[in-house]
């Protein structure tokens, strides 16, 4: 039997949220900087977007749930 990831999890720091364009749909999108170099971008029309705006999360470690296409769809801030 095969089983198949539904996403990819991990742990990191955000320091930096670059706005980008609107999807089709009107929601926002978000390029997330991170604090070791790496970048990410948010899933179109996710939730995650609207959580982001508040920027409650910039500077903590958060558990950040992607795509395996590598697009984010959660943020958690980690305990």
């Amino acid at each position: 039997m095969v089983t198949m990831t539904k996403h990819i999890e991990y742990t990191k720091t955000i320091e930096r949220l670059e706005r980008l364009r609107s999807s089709t749909n009107g929601n926002p999108r978000y390029l997330i900087h991170f604090t070791d170099g790496t970048t990410a971008k948010t899933q179109s029309d996710s939730m995650v977007a609207y959580g982001l705006e508040n920027r409650e999360n910039i500077g903590v470690p958060v558990l950040v749930k992607a795509t395996p296409a590598g697009m984010v769809w959660g943020v958690t801030p980690v305990e």
